[in-house]
């Protein structure tokens, strides 16, 4: 079924395509690929209707990911990576997304989850300092969201429970310096270095704790399980980019060595083909009926739901990476070199399988809440 949404990906595929070379060679999206991007409303679309953006359902949004992914699957990250961006973001609440959106909804925004700096509080707000890698997007970004942890003194502030309080800082990228850092297998146009902040000073409203007493942290819960969800589209999309570039070849002519036949012949192409033809669509249908039963939170909004997309999602992640393998191995030799669309697509497939929603963690998670055990959600 099309959608407005996905009918806007028609208008940039040729901008995209343009642009994926220079993209892989300077690790990050051109100029023009952002310009069309944000021209064709695609850095809006999980924006609150009431700063002008789409407000679009996850199940909306995924197939647009795929889409871009099958076309630049670096292009297909970033604008998902700054849909979430801007999900976590609102959990900050009005006083944050009417400073982000003060200027329109087109905000290219990007973050990370991990807490991997310091804030401390202070009497205009919090201090915060620290290093974070693999955020992608930061060269096209106005605003930062950075998960920290809450220091006390010398020490790192604690719980009621014991565990360490963190606190999601939002800051504009005026306080952030970006670190050239993205030297990587593949996903090489998505420019995810490492940013660093020097004691920058955090307004007290720019943010949220994430604990359980906050407001925002059920919001918060869903977001990053959603997250997954969004990687995993843009895996699908790698892999039905992958199993378009292989027929492609087999159609061109593509002869095996040694062989009299051309590949279109091999029965043993057949097999595999189809096979990963069946779970491509099989991971569609499973990805978009996920993303609908979040949007129904009859049980999505609970830590079994939450958990479920998290394995959800690892299993799609693991289908398509299968799917890519397979396309490559049945290129042969042609596969191999830089020219072949083929090795890219196992490069970025790779990376992307390297993410922390692709483990296997998640599977025990949902595992443990299926008999009624307490999941271990890794707080964000």
């Amino acid at each position: 079924m099309r959608t407005d949404a996905l009918d806007r990906v028609d208008t940039v595929v040729d901008a995209v395509a343009a642009g994926a070379d220079e993209a892989e060679h300077t690790a990050q999206l051109p100029a023009g690929t952002v310009t069309a991007l944000r021209t064709a409303g695609l850095f809006r679309m999980v924006v609150p209707a009431r700063y002008g953006g789409d407000e679009l359902p996850m199940s909306t949004v995924l197939p647009v990911l795929a889409a871009l992914a099958r076309t630049d699957p670096a292009v297909g990250w970033v604008v998902g990576q700054v849909a979430l961006s801007q999900l976590i973001i609102g959990c900050a609440g009005d006083g944050t997304t009417a400073e982000v959106y003060a200027g329109g909804p087109d905000v290219v925004a990007a973050g990370a989850v991990a807490i991997k700096g310091r804030a401390a509080q202070t009497a205009d707000g919090w201090r915060v300092s620290g290093r974070w890698p693999f955020v992608s997007g930061c060269q096209h970004a106005s605003w930062f969201y950075l998960n920290c942890a809450v220091q006390d003194g010398r020490s790192l502030a604690r719980g009621p429970d014991g565990g360490m309080l963190s606190r999601m800082v939002v800051l504009p990228a005026a306080d952030v310096t970006i670190e050239s850092s993205w030297q990587a297998l593949g996903l090489r146009g998505t420019g995810s270095h490492d940013v660093t902040v020097a004691r920058a000073i955090c307004p007290g409203h720019r943010g949220f704790t994430g604990a359980q007493a906050d407001p925002a942290a059920e919001m918060i819960a869903d977001r990053v399980a959603a997250s997954s969800l969004i990687i995993a589209a843009v895996a699908l999309g790698i892999a039905e980019g992958a199993t378009a570039e292989l027929i492609k070849l087999v159609v061109g002519g593509k002869r095996p060595a040694l062989s009299r036949l051309p590949l279109s012949r091999s029965p043993h192409l057949h097999d595999q083909l189809g096979e990963a033809d069946v779970r491509c669509r099989a991971a569609r249908t499973v990805l978009l009926d996920t993303a609908r039963t979040a949007e129904d939170r009859t049980d999505a909004a609970t830590p079994r739901g939450r958990a479920r997309a998290r394995a959800t999602a690892a299993h799609l992640i693991a289908e398509a990476t299968a799917v890519v393998d397979t396309a490559y191995r049945l290129a042969g030799g042609t596969a191999v070199y830089d020219s072949c669309p083929l090795q890219r697509r196992l490069r970025d497939m790779r990376t992307a399988a390297q993410h922390f929603v692709a483990g296997r963690q998640s599977f025990a998670t949902l595992g443990a809440a299926l008999v009624g055990e307490t999941p271990d959600d890794g707080g964000l």
